[in-house]
């Protein structure tokens, strides 16, 4: 017979994890940071099962996520992470489809190396004005990425240390959620804010 692989285990005393197989919905519970596992160390518990995770929900409570925790969920799409995410860990999401637009927590600091590695499908991505650090590698290879959602002022990105190897990051057209308090526009007609790229809503 075959070795039967776990749906169900714990991650910590406080953390626990469940597969669905039957939908694809991996789900976290508990509270505090989650483990970090390391390339060519002990993968993370639904690490065979990888390529049957379609969708990721972390509950409120849990503060991190794990280093190379998702890494190569080819098929991982739909990402559901509460506020209270202060770390995306190394090659988290390496490899990950992603959905086209991906919105991080606002309680977000760090990101790690090689975090969003090859998301080919990413092609716009929102980052809090929390953020401070994100690492080597972190959206290489993003190749489809266009725009950058980023909820502080022009000001506030040149505080961020984006480190090596982000050109598909910096190279993407940056919106700013905060301009000298407000965005001011020449004219009815205007669609871009006088003083930084973000764009008039329309609706």
């Amino acid at each position: 017979s075959g070795t039967y692989a776990a749906t169900i285990g714990d991650l910590s005393d406080s953390i626990s994890w469940e597969l669905d197989k039957s939908t694809g919905l991996l789900t976290i519970t508990g509270s505090g940071p989650m483990p970090n596992w390391t390339d060519g160390g002990e993968a993370s518990p639904w690490y065979d099962q990888r390529t049957s995770i379609r969708s990721l929900l972390v509950s409120s409570g849990i503060t991190t996520i794990g280093s190379n925790a998702f890494k190569g969920c080819t098929y991982l799409s739909s990402v559901i992470l509460p506020d209270g995410i202060t770390t995306i860990g190394d090659s988290a999401f390496y490899a990950c489809t992603l959905s086209s637009s991906f919105t991080l927590p606002s309680s977000v600091n760090t990101i790690g190396n090689y975090a969003f590695y090859y998301c080919w499908n990413l092609t716009s991505v929102t980052i809090p004005d929390s953020v401070t650090s994100i690492g080597d590698y972190a959206f290489y290879y993003c190749s489809a990425l266009q725009a950058v959602y980023y909820q502080g002022s022009i000001e506030d990105r040149s505080s961020i240390n984006i480190c090596n190897y982000n050109n598909e990051l910096s190279n993407a057209t940056w919106y700013y959620g905060i301009c000298k308090g407000e965005h001011t526009y020449s004219s009815d007609c205007d669609e871009q804010c006088n003083a930084c790229p973000y764009p008039k809503r329309t609706t």
